[in-house]
């Protein structure tokens, strides 16, 4: 008998009510001078009284092993955070140094777009300079935006000195013509439609079929 220690998950031992009774009869029927204590999970909770036992098994006490079950626990605890705050630091730095390698890429594309720009701008084609500059222009609020760089600056500024005109006409452009004055400008499309616009405001002043 002194060598049976109940471990207690559910139910009452020596309870008056069969469904709510934890011991088998054979337990029950033991004839010892003691009286034959369980350790109860549901009172004292899984880890105290696991503790319990083997307390009893090795015939030491619960206070010892409690406290010394207190500072693993602890240790445990201590470790487990260290190691969570290094993981965390770790995956910062490893985020820091792949958003450093981004920006590096964000900055050599940008100055291949800038460098791209002046060569349309040599070119005579300002406007499409101006529109593949603005793909690479910083974002104030995005983190994730290109970064100022200051040959897209330089060759926006360039691409903006240049008086390129835009005129929507409806249909294909075939023939251009500038008046005398170049206060006019007149488009001919495939359609036999000519158009007379505005050589400052690319206004559509007149159409002649």
């Amino acid at each position: 008998e002194e060598y049976i220690i109940p471990f207690i998950i559910d139910g009452e031992p020596n309870s008056s009510n069969k469904d709510t009774e934890c011991f088998p009869k054979n337990l029950k029927a033991l004839s010892g001078a003691r009286e034959l204590l369980g350790i109860n999970i549901n009172e004292m909770g899984r880890n105290a009284a696991v503790i319990k036992v083997v307390a009893r098994i090795s015939g030491l006490k619960f206070d010892i092993l409690w406290q010394r079950w207190e500072r693993f626990r602890k240790r445990r605890y201590r470790l487990i955070t260290v190691f969570s705050v290094l993981g965390m630091v770790v995956a910062l730095s490893i985020l820091y140094i792949m958003y450093g390698q981004y920006r590096k890429i964000q900055v050599n594309q940008a100055r291949a777009v800038a460098n791209q720009a002046e060569r349309l701008v040599a070119e005579g084609n300002s406007i499409l300079a101006r529109r593949i500059l603005l793909e690479v222009l910083p974002e104030s609020s995005d983190l994730l935006s290109y970064p100022y760089v200051a040959e897209v600056e330089a060759a926006f500024r360039l691409a903006l000195k240049c008086n390129d005109l835009i005129i929507n006409h409806e249909y294909e452009i075939q023939s251009v013509s500038v008046n005398s004055t170049g206060s006019l400008i007149a488009v001919g499309s495939l359609d036999g439609q000519i158009g007379i616009y505005d050589a400052k405001s690319a206004v559509l002043l007149k159409t002649f079929i």
